[in-house]
């Protein structure tokens, strides 16, 4: 049977976790007066994806925002692991850390190193881990791979850089997989390095490496959308199309709801968020003289929920001037705060989200535990691929898998995957460059297209002309709240964040600081209106 993961919370388990979150806390506030003492202080964030991008090039200067002494304290390293993003900064203090042992002037008047870590799996991951909320372990080794039993996994010949091979966390439901603290291959921030300080570093400047994750409790959860939101189903195939060399794309059902934050945690959101549509721009094969690309470069709400609902299964439906092109329609998992997103800003409970994996064949026997959509009478369905995390998404629309030359093998056919006609969503940043046009990306030929006539950029999100958004929400416990230490690194992570001067390149043009909004929700699902 396939993995199935429920995460309908009761209210008697709710209030177990409260009163364990309560407890362990109570202990975790004595631990950090020891670690306060031992000079070291951590600052863990994990959810959403936009966040760990985000802080991915931000986190450097937030330390020095907070007090790190010099740019020559600052290290970073960051990677991919087991399906998760993983980022650490550190300004080095009086306490060694990554794998080479770094010390500095450390960040407060004590010399205390401080550690920032940031990682992301899915926006549900946000509020249920502040709140010490067991994710009941979705990267868990699955009971099967490509329809046979799994007994072992050999993490020897595997590699340790496997869904399945990393240390067994939250034993008390508090804690995550983070970027190790002493496994890191930390490098300097490339910022103010005309003195070296160490031999060690002369030319070790960049972005690091993540070789080692550890454990560790969260003390700010990130999301896409307010918890209450989640309330999403899907069942298939955990990467899309994509065969993956180890076996580990399995079938996978998500059932979330119930999902809730206590009214008394500390919340903040300081950053709203545009999603865009995207859509395949290449060929069946990746031979340029074969292209097929989507005829359309805008969407309006109406085509939108009919494409993700699944009742157009070919792009001529909507016109049908334009040549047949199969419709395949790329989505995250449940769990996903651009699904939720999707879900609320858009489908906005007038339309269902798809839930079921689909293709158009119809007719993969082999593979049992596949539930498929029965065709709806007189409509013809789109192929439905679910997705673990927006780049497995992007690979679903561009057909490519994270920079590899060539189009990856599809998981049914044993062909290669043909990503014709696929659409999908991201953050609208996902992919640089000038929306309409084709972007050539590590995740193949795809474009960006706008939305109900507007492209989902900063200005548009601020005067209200773009729909697709989410303000990000970013929660602390009221215990980790009453913390001196904590509230000062929370309420200095708020600040730094709210200022779109302090921001990354990278997003500025496209998310929109809250402050600067001259519109708002009342909730997800709400239509903006005027501030």
């Amino acid at each position: 049977m396939p993995q199935i993961f429920n995460f309908n919370l009761n209210e008697e388990k709710k209030m177990k976790k409260t009163l364990l979150k309560s407890a362990l806390l109570g202990v975790s506030l004595l631990s950090m007066a020891t670690a306060a003492n031992a000079g070291i202080v951590e600052l863990n964030l994990t959810g959403a994806s936009a966040q760990y991008k985000f802080w991915n090039a931000a986190g450097p200067f937030f330390v020095v925002s907070q007090g790190c002494s010099a740019a020559n304290d600052v290290y970073i390293a960051s990677a991919k692991l087991g399906g998760e993003e993983h980022g650490i900064t550190v300004c080095a203090g009086n306490v060694p850390t990554g794998t080479a042992g770094d010390t500095g002037a450390g960040y407060n008047a004590a010399g205390d190193t401080l550690v920032f870590r940031y990682t992301s799996f899915a926006s549900y991951e946000g509020p249920r881990s502040v709140q010490c909320a067991n994710p009941e372990n979705l990267l868990q080794v699955p009971t099967q791979k490509d329809n046979v039993s799994i007994t072992t996994w050999d993490c020897a010949t595997q590699g340790y850089n496997s869904t399945y091979c990393f240390p067994a966390c939250n034993a008390n439901g508090c804690e995550r997989h983070l970027a190790s603290k002493s496994g890191s291959n930390l490098k300097r921030l490339a910022v103010n390095m005309t003195t070296k300080t160490t031999a060690t570093h002369a030319a070790n400047t960049g972005t690091g490496v993540v070789g080692d994750l550890e454990c560790g409790d969260i003390h700010i959860g990130a999301s896409d959308v307010d918890a209450a939101t989640f309330n999403q189903y899907s069942k298939g195939r955990i990467y899309g199309p994509r065969q993956t060399v180890d076996g580990s794309n399995v079938i996978v059902e998500r059932d979330i709801k119930n999902v809730t934050v206590p009214a008394s945690y500390k919340v903040y959101r300081p950053i709203v968020v545009p999603f865009s549509f995207f859509v395949n721009d290449g060929s069946p094969d990746g031979n340029a003289a074969n292209d097929v690309p989507v005829a359309f470069n805008n969407l309006s709400r109406i085509q939108a929920v009919a494409l993700y609902s699944g009742h157009i299964g070919n792009w001529n439906q909507f016109d049908p001037a334009h040549a047949s092109l199969p419709v395949k329609v790329c989505l995250r998992h449940a769990g996903s705060g651009t699904a939720a997103s999707l879900d609320a800003a858009v489908m906005r409970g007038e339309g269902s989200l798809v839930r079921f994996e689909k293709t158009q064949n119809m007719d993969f026997v082999n593979d049992p535990n596949l539930e498929l959509w029965d065709p709806l009478a007189g409509i013809t369905t789109p192929t439905v691929w679910f997705n673990n995390g927006s780049s497995d998404e992007m690979n679903c629309v561009g057909g490519k898998y994270d920079g590899t030359s060539a189009q990856f093998t599809d998981i049914y056919t044993g062909a290669t995957y043909d990503p014709s006609g696929a659409i999908g969503y991201a953050d609208s940043d996902k992919q640089s460059g000038v929306t309409g046009a084709r972007l050539s990306s590590k995740y193949g030929q795809l474009r960006r297209i706008n939305y109900q006539g507007y492209e989902g950029n900063a200005a548009n999100l601020k005067y209200g002309n773009y729909m697709f958004w989410a303000a990000q929400w970013l929660w602390m416990s009221n215990t980790d709240y009453a913390n001196t230490t904590y509230k000062n690194l929370y309420d200095g992570l708020n600040t730094y964040a709210s200022n779109s001067a302090n921001w990354p390149a990278g997003v500025s043009s496209w998310w929109a600081a809250q402050g600067d909004m001259l519109v708002e929700k009342a909730s997800d699902y709400s239509f903006p209106t005027r501030k």
